[in-house]
C-alpha cells in the first residue's frame, strides 16, 4: 500500500503566555509565515511512531471523568472517525489506563488528573500552555504511565483547546470538518501511525470566531423542522439536535462563537432551553447578532401586540426588565453580549430625534445594560465580554462622538457586499477592549439579495480580513453564512484566517482552493478541481448569479454596463455565457472520474453551483437575446435552462438518500430574478440601453502585468491573484502605517508607484480611466485615491464615483453590483513608446483594470473589455 499522510499545519505555542487581549502588534503588518512542525498520519509506521490504528485494532482512548463535557464529545467523535477511516473503532474510557500496549490520552491542563500526572513526571512539556487561550499539544510518549508502552497526549490549555487537539487529529487521519455536512466520505486506510514528535497549536489570531445563522427561512429552518428535528418530536424548528451538529462544526473549523438564527420563520434559541445547554457541553460561546442585545431575539420574544412599546423613550423600564430576564436565564454560561439598540428586526433605533439626542440615548442604554452585567454576571462588568456593532445608521451615531466604555469590543461591519465600511484608528486602536469584524458571505437586502449560491471570492475574503487584522480587528470574527450549506468553502477560509492569519499570502485563491478540495477529494483531483472554482469564482465577481437580472428585470436599479446589454456589435454577454457553460461541462465531466462515494460531496459543493450558475446565464442572457431579436429557438433554450436548475436543486435535495431534503431553495424570497424573463419584445417595458462602441479606446492595461513597482515607506502594490472581476488586481501590502497622499508633491516622492509600458502611435490627449473594487475609505481619516502620471510627468489624482455610504445611494448600489468603481483624469501622452505610472495615493485603493480612451470619449458607463 502506497504511504499516505495528510498533514495539518501546527503553530508552535509562544513561550510566553498569550494575554487574552489581542492589541494592535508593534509590527502594523503581518509577519511572513515562519516554517512550522506539522501533525502527520501515515499508513505506515517507523520506530517511536504511535500506532493509531492497525490490523489487531485501535488504540482505546482515555480520559478523566471529572474533565469538561465537550472533551468527551470530541474523544467520541475521534473513535468515530478512526472508525469511519479504518474499520477498527477505539474503545473510549473514563479512567486511567492500565497494562495496554498503546493508549491515547485526551485531557485539559488544570482539570484531567491523566494530564497533571504526565506533568508531574515530566513525561510532558506544557512550557507555555498553562494560561493560554485555546491552546494545545499534541505529543507521542514513550511509557506515559505505569503499564503503558506508547502514548499519544492531547491536551488543551483549556476545554475548547483539547477539542481542537482532538479534531486536528480528525483532520490527520483525512476525516473532513465537513464529512457530515457536505457527505465528504474519507479515504479508507488499513492502518494510522502519528509520526512521533511534540506538536502545538494556538492561540489563535483573534479571540472569539464565529458564524451568525441567518436569512434561514428557506433552507436549514425548513429542513430541520421537515427533515431533521421534525418527526414526532416536540420540535419542528431549528432546535438542540440541530445545533449540536453546528456545533461539533464549529469546533471541527476552531472556532467558538455563534449568533443564532433569528427569522420569524425559527422561534428563538432560548425558545428551547436545552439549546444553551447543548452550547455549553459543546463550549460555545453564545452572542446575538448585531440588532439583538443582551442575548435576545427580539424576532419571537418581543410580543408582536407590544410592537410600540419598543421604545426607549417611552418604555425603558419595560424593555430592562426584557433583558434582565435573559441574563438571569443565561448569564452563567460563557457569552458575549452586544450591547446597544437597534429596531426589533434590524430597524433603525426607536425613539427618533437627532443624531445628538439619539448617541445621549444610546449611551444611556449602554450604562444600564452594563448594570445589569454588574448584578447578575460580574460585579466588574468591564470582565464580561460585550460588543458594539456601529452597524448601518449606528456608524453614523458613533462618528459623531459616542462615549463608549473602554472594554468594549468594537465590531466594525461590512457594507453587506464583502466591502468592510470602516477600521480603527490609531486612537481607537489603543482602546482595551480591541475591535472586531461582523463581515457577510450572504445577504437578504438592498440592492438585491445573494442567499442562494456562495459566491464571494476567497481572494477577496482575504484580503478584507488580513486588512482588519493589520488594522488591530483581532478580538472577534463573526461572519454571515446564511443557511451554511452553499457556503462551505467561504466560511472554511473565514474561520481558517481567524485562526492562523499568517496561513495565506496573496496567493490565497489557489492555495486555499487546493487545500480545501484536497481536503474533500484528495491530492488525485485538488488541483482540476481548484482551477475549476477559482474560474468559477472569476465569473460570479462578474455577475452574482443573483444579480444577473439587472437592468431587465429591475429597470430601476442604477446599472448599466456592457455584460447586461445587447445591442448589435456587443459580444460581452455571449462571451460570459460561453465560461459558463464551458465551467459546467468541465463539472459535470470531472464528476464521472470521481470515485462514487466522493460524488454525493463534488454535487452538493462543486457541480451544483457551477452547473446551476451557468443555467442562470443562460437563462437570463438567451431570454434577452430572444426578446430583442424574437428567436424562438433561444428562448425555448432559456425556457429549457430554468427546468435544468429546477431538476438540479432536486437532485441536490435527494443527495445520500433524501438527507438534504429541504436544504436548497433555488429561489429564495421568490424574487423575480428566479423566474423566466419575457422572451418577447414589450415596447412598454423595453429598458435595454445600447452601449456605444469605444470608437476612442487606446489601451487597455491589466495593472498586474506592470514592467517595474517601487515600494514607499516599506509598502508597494502586490498582486492579488482572483481578486474582482477581471480576475486579478493589485493593492496596496501592508496598508495601516501608510497615508492618504494628495499634493503631486507628496504623491511623487511618498506613493507606492507601478509602472506600464505603453506603445501606441496616437500623440494629444487621452482619458486615463482606472477601475477599482468598490472599497470604502479605511479610516475616516483617509480617502480612496489613486493618482496617473507620464514618463516623468507629475502626478495626477484619481478619484472614484463611490456615492455615500448608504444602501439607497444609486452610485454605490452599481458599484458592489459590478464589483466596480471607477475613477478617469486627463492626461497628454507622447506617439510611440512611453511609460504609464500608476500611484497609490491611498492604501485602501484595489485597482483592477486601466484603459486609455482617445481625447473625450468615453465615460465608465460605456466600459466594455476586451476580455472577460
Amino acid at each position: 500500500m502506497n504511504n499516505f499522510f495528510v498533514t495539518i499545519a501546527a503553530t508552535v505555542v509562544a513561550a510566553v503566555v498569550l494575554a487574552t487581549s489581542c492589541h494592535a502588534q508593534s509590527n502594523p503588518g503581518i509577519p511572513s509565515k515562519p516554517a512550522t512542525p506539522a501533525l502527520t498520519v501515515t499508513s505506515e509506521g517507523r520506530t517511536g511512531d504511535f500506532p493509531l490504528a492497525t490490523a489487531r485494532g485501535a488504540s482505546p482512548v482515555y480520559l478523566d471523568a471529572q474533565d469538561f463535557l465537550v472533551v468527551r464529545i470530541a474523544a467520541n467523535a475521534l473513535a468515530a472517525d478512526i472508525e469511519s477511516v479504518t474499520n477498527a473503532k477505539p474503545d473510549v474510557v473514563e479512567g486511567a489506563p492500565t497494562a495496554v500496549e498503546s493508549a491515547v490520552l485526551v485531557g485539559t491542563l488544570g482539570s484531567s488528573r491523566l494530564i497533571e500526572s504526565l506533568v508531574a513526571a515530566q513525561k510532558l512539556d506544557v512550557s507555555g500552555l498553562s494560561g493560554a487561550w485555546e491552546s494545545f499539544v499534541v505529543a507521542t510518549v514513550s511509557n506515559p504511565l505505569p503499564g503503558v508502552k506508547r502514548g499519544l497526549v492531547i491536551a488543551g490549555s483549556d476545554r475548547r483547546g483539547t477539542a481542537y487537539g482532538v479534531f486536528t487529529l480528525s483532520e490527520a487521519i483525512g476525516v473532513s470538518p465537513w464529512h457530515w455536512w457536505a457527505d465528504v466520505v474519507p479515504r479508507r486506510r488499513n492502518a494510522l501511525f502519528v509520526r512521533s514528535g511534540l506538536y502545538r497549536q494556538g492561540p489563535p489570531a483573534v479571540k472569539y470566531r464565529g458564524i451568525f445563522i441567518n436569512d434561514e427561512d428557506w433552507g436549514l429552518q425548513e429542513w430541520a423542522e421537515k427533515n431533521f428535528e421534525g418527526g414526532d418530536g416536540e420540535v419542528k424548528d431549528i432546535g438542540p439536535k440541530t445545533y449540536a451538529k453546528v456545533f461539533e462544526l464549529l469546533l471541527r473549523l476552531k472556532a467558538n462563537y455563534i449568533w443564532p438564527a433569528m427569522h420569524p420563520s425559527t422561534r428563538p434559541f432560548n425558545f428551547y432551553p436545552e439549546n444553551k445547554v447543548v452550547a455549553d457541553r459543546y463550549a460555545i460561546v453564545m452572542g446575538s447578532s448585531h440588532a439583538e442585545p443582551m442575548l435576545r431575539n427580539n424576532v419571537g420574544e418581543w410580543p408582536r401586540d407590544q410592537a410600540k412599546k419598543w421604545n426607549p423613550v417611552t418604555n425603558l423600564p419595560g424593555i430592562l426588565e426584557y433583558w434582565e430576564q435573559r441574563i438571569r436565564e443565561n448569564g452563567r454560561y460563557e457569552n458575549v453580549y452586544t450591547v446597544g439598540m437597534r429596531g426589533i428586526h434590524d430597524g433603525s433605533m426607536p425613539g427618533g430625534g437627532t443624531v445628538a439626542e439619539k448617541r445621549e440615548r444610546l449611551e444611556k442604554i449602554i450604562g444600564l445594560q452594563r448594570e445589569l452585567l454588574a448584578k447578575h454576571v460580574n460585579p466588574d462588568p468591564s470582565r464580561v465580554p460585550q460588543i458594539f456593532v456601529p452597524y448601518k445608521e449606528v456608524l453614523e451615531i458613533y462618528q459623531s462622538g459616542l462615549k463608549l466604555p473602554d472594554d468594549i469590543i468594537i465590531v466594525w461591519p461590512d457594507d453587506n457586499f464583502g466591502y468592510i465600511r470602516q477600521l480603527p484608528n490609531a486612537r481607537e486602536r489603543e482602546r482595551s477592549g480591541g475591535h472586531g469584524v461582523y463581515y457577510h458571505l450572504s445577504y437578504w437586502g438592498r440592492p438585491h439579495d445573494y442567499l442562494w449560491l456562495e459566491s464571494t471570492a476567497p481572494a477577496l475574503i482575504w484580503h478584507e480580513m488580513t486588512k482588519a487584522y493589520e488594522f488591530g480587528a483581532r478580538r472577534l470574527w463573526v461572519v454571515n453564512v446564511g443557511d451554511i450549506k452553499p457556503l462551505e468553502a467561504g466560511m472554511t477560509l473565514f474561520l481558517r484566517l481567524a485562526w492562523d492569519i499568517k496561513r495565506y499570502g496573496p496567493e490565497v485563491q489557489q492555495a486555499f482552493l487546493r487545500d480545501f478540495y484536497a481536503e474533500q477529494f484528495g491530492e488525485e483531483y485538488a488541483d482540476a478541481i481548484a482551477k475549476l472554482k477559482d474560474e468559477y469564482f472569476r465569473l460570479c465577481a462578474i455577475r452574482r448569479p443573483e444579480h444577473m437580472g439587472f437592468n431587465r428585470v429591475y429597470p430601476n436599479t442604477p446599472v448599466q454596463d456592457s455584460y447586461w446589454s445587447h445591442a448589435p456589435g456587443n459580444d460581452e454577454a455571449a462571451r460570459l455565457l460561453e465560461r459558463w457553460l464551458h465551467l459546467a461541462r468541465r463539472a459535470e465531466e470531472l464528476a464521472g472520474k470521481l470515485p462514487r462515494e466522493s460524488r454525493d460531496a463534488y454535487f452538493q459543493l462543486v457541480e451544483y453551483p457551477a452547473r446551476a450558475g451557468a443555467a442562470m446565464a443562460e437563462k437570463m442572457i438567451l431570454a434577452e437575446i430572444a426578446r430583442l431579436s424574437g428567436s424562438d429557438e433561444l428562448a425555448r433554450r432559456a425556457e429549457a435552462a430554468l427546468r435544468r436548475i429546477e431538476q438540479l436543486t432536486e437532485q441536490y435535495n435527494a443527495q445520500n438518500g433524501g438527507k438534504w431534503r429541504g436544504m436548497m431553495d433555488y429561489r429564495p424570497r421568490k424574487l423575480p430574478v428566479f423566474d423566466m424573463p419575457p422572451t418577447t419584445r414589450q415596447a412598454t417595458t423595453d429598458v435595454t440601453t445600447p452601449v456605444p462602441q469605444r470608437a476612442g479606446q487606446i489601451f487597455d492595461i491589466d495593472p498586474t502585468k506592470f514592467i517595474q513597482s517601487h515600494d514607499r515607506g516599506g509598502a508597494g502594490w502586490r498582486v492579488i491573484a482572483g481578486l474582482g472581476p477581471r480576475g486579478g488586481a493589485i493593492a496596496v501590502l501592508p496598508q495601516r502605517d501608510t497615508p492618504t497622499l494628495h499634493s503631486p508633491q507628496e504623491i511623487h516622492s511618498r506613493a507606492p508607484v507601478a509602472e506600464y509600458a505603453v506603445k501606441t502611435d496616437y500623440a494629444g490627449e487621452v482619458v486615463v480611466i482606472v477601475e477599482a473594487l468598490p472599497t470604502h475609505p479605511l479610516t475616516p481619516a483617509h480617502q480612496v485615491l489613486a493618482a496617473a502620471s507620464v514618463n516623468d510627468g507629475e502626478p495626477v489624482v484619481v478619484g472614484f464615483e463611490q456615492g455615500k455610504d448608504d444602501e439607497d445611494d444609486p452610485t454605490w448600489q452599481a458599484n458592489v453590483l459590478r464589483g466596480a468603481m471607477f475613477g478617469r483624469v486627463r492626461l497628454r501622452v507622447p506617439g510611440g513608446t512611453y511609460k504609464l505610472r500608476l500611484w497609490a495615493a491611498d492604501p485602501g485603493v484595489v485597482v483592477q483594470r486601466i484603459t486609455l480612451l482617445r481625447g473625450a470619449s468615453g465615460g465608465h458607463k460605456t466600459f466594455r473589455s476586451r476580455s472577460t
